[in-house]
């Protein structure tokens, strides 16, 4: 049986700071059943990926979505300890896998505004060297939030699910953050 950790009243938030921050290891989870039982899940993250999930019978998206929806409960992140065995390679799944295990519905491009002409912004400065400078440069803490998801990897929809933010909300801080020169398609 694990500790019962630190206690959070919103899962999914402590799920989406650790997707932000792009982490790898495994989230322990627990909170206090109806029966008198305690109910325990794992998540598996790898570089911010969701790329595992259990929960008691339940096993991949259909864990994560029931554990995603947990008010209060208990976690503890174990990050993987350091050997000098070589790193994994990384998991690939396909797609459709990964947009069902992050718990969302098949993400789909946008049709309106000019986020449909854009797909995977990057970043053209590394975080530690910009990050410091946002307040000066009139950059606001949605801005930052959002420049933290842009990986060179994720599509404009993933980042406006991720961001929880409106598609025109999101399309007005990415042309900021372009404009800026943080950013480029």
């Amino acid at each position: 049986m694990m500790a019962r950790g630190t206690a959070t009243d919103k899962l999914s938030d402590v799920i989406q700071m650790l997707q932000m921050a792009r982490k790898s290891g495994t989230l322990l989870v627990n909170r206090d059943a109806l029966d008198h039982t305690i109910e325990q899940g794992v998540i598996i993250l790898q570089n911010g990926q969701i790329i595992d999930a259990s929960l008691g019978p339940y096993r991949g998206p259909e864990a994560l979505q029931r554990l995603q929806a947990w008010q209060l409960c208990y976690f503890v992140f174990q990050a993987p300890t350091q050997t000098n065995s070589p790193p994994l390679p990384p998991v690939q799944m396909s797609p459709v896998n990964r947009n069902s295990l992050v718990g969302f519905a098949p993400i789909s491009k946008p049709t309106t505004g000019s986020l449909g002409a854009r797909h995977v912004p990057q970043r053209t400065r590394a975080v530690n060297e910009i990050l410091p400078h946002f307040n000066r440069l009139g950059l606001t803490r949605l801005h930052r939030q959002l420049f933290l998801l842009i990986d060179g990897q994720r599509s404009v929809p993933e980042l406006i699910i991720l961001i929880g933010h409106r598609t025109d909300e999101v399309d007005t801080l990415l042309d900021d953050l372009e404009r800026a020169g943080l950013i480029r398609w």
